[in-house]
């Protein structure tokens, strides 16, 4: 009697998951916004001129010394058919993204977080209720051409109203 075991091996078996994002009102102390942000029904609300920062965490595998964690924004230009219009945000490489270095509890699995701040600009309060201001973020590792599936990438919404100020004048 002969006993086969089939065995299905992954290309990559430890591709990254767990991508995790959250919104930190950093007009008031860093608080880390838990209740709204993760959908366009449910959006997060600031004002011109605040900002807000957005971390993203994620489980890289083994992939610590070539992981990015990489952000997007939303364009104000709605894309084909009308649907949102995502780019990189910031710019790849800029200064404003903040990345830790990569932490792990085993040494085979490793963590990774990083963090941008964004700045709501008056534009931003232009927006029409079918192009939101949306951030996602996911992993992306040149050395395997690999990138978080849409699907997979978390999202974060805001709602950005339009500080008016009044001038007495005497």
């Amino acid at each position: 009697m002969h006993i086969w075991f089939i065995h299905t091996v992954s290309l990559y078996p430890d591709i990254p998951s767990d991508v995790s994002m959250h919104g930190f009102d950093n007009n008031h102390g860093d608080h880390k916004i838990l209740s709204v942000g993760s959908s366009s029904d449910n959006m997060a609300e600031f004002m011109v001129g605040q900002t807000v920062k957005l971390e993203c965490a994620a489980n890289i595998g083994t992939y610590k010394n070539s992981a990015q964690i990489r952000f997007r924004k939303s364009n104000l230009v709605l894309g084909p058919i009308g649907g949102i219009n995502m780019a990189p945000f910031p710019t790849f490489g800029a200064p404003d993204q903040v990345t830790e270095d990569p932490t792990s509890a085993d040494q085979c699995q490793w963590q990774l977080k990083s963090h941008v701040f964004y700045n709501m600009t008056p534009q931003d309060a232009t927006r029409p209720d079918n192009n939101p201001l949306k951030f996602d973020c996911y992993v992306d590792i040149n050395s395997i051409n690999y990138e978080t599936p849409d699907k997979d990438r978390p999202d974060f919404y805001i709602r950005v109203s339009k500080l008016l100020v009044y001038i007495s004048m005497m």
